[in-house]
């Protein structure tokens, strides 16, 4: 009997280990009328940006694919996009078309390419306490199913990718962090916190709205 439970209690421990070796923040795209984990492979394209600091510029487009390689996504490498992009004749950071976008999604093999633009206003506000740094985000994401050829994912229009997770990724989105009461407070550090939240919200959105 004593062999029978420290049998079953290795198994159980075997299995509690397996469980556990699978990389901290590994997940699958799961989209509905699936039936289980998506390999689902999405083109994220670098969006347009109006303002921002320099620092904000630099780093924008690294915040957009961490965001959907959190939310599970299989992103297409950025030096296969590059070359995708530099075959077409198009420039990073520039206003795209939904053909540009489509063309870019085709030519590396894409499921999904995401892409948009996204005006960055950040000012000082005074208070009788001091000074805070305010970050306005105004974002038009688009999300185009590279095999139909069509947009599926486009929060500005009415009807289409309507969704709980939506709420931070409007086309007129107003995403305002006020940060601490400083003598002269930091833009970068706001726009960074606003950037980072918007795109998770942009890349749980259009996982939801994805539908094969």
């Amino acid at each position: 009997m004593k062999s029978f439970c420290l049998l079953v209690l290795c198994i159980l421990i075997m299995s509690a280990v397996s469980a556990s070796a699978r990389p901290v923040g590994e997940t699958d795209v799961k989209v509905e009328g699936s039936t289980g984990a998506s390999n689902v492979k999405v083109a994220v394209v670098p969006f347009s940006l109006d303002g921002g600091t320099d620092k904000t510029k630099a780093n924008a487009f690294t915040w957009e694919v961490e965001a959907f390689k959190a939310s599970g996504w299989q992103v297409v490498n950025q030096d296969l996009l590059n070359d995708a992009m530099k075959s077409l004749a198009l420039e990073r950071g520039t206003v795209l078309t939904e053909k540009n976008l489509l063309d870019i999604g085709k030519k590396v093999g894409a499921d999904v390419v995401v892409g948009g633009s996204l005006k960055i206003t950040s000012k000082k506000t005074t208070h009788l306490l001091g000074k805070k740094a305010r970050t306005e985000m105004a974002v038009k994401p688009l999300g185009i199913d590279v095999a139909k050829g069509d947009v599926f994912y486009d929060p500005s229009k009415e009807g289409m990718s309507r969704n709980n997770n939506d709420a931070a990724a409007g086309v007129a989105l107003l995403a305002s962090f006020g940060g601490a009461f400083l003598i002269n407070p930091s833009f970068s550090k706001e726009e960074e916190k606003a950037g980072k939240k918007l795109f998770i919200a942009i890349a749980e959105g259009v996982k939801t709205a994805y539908k094969p």
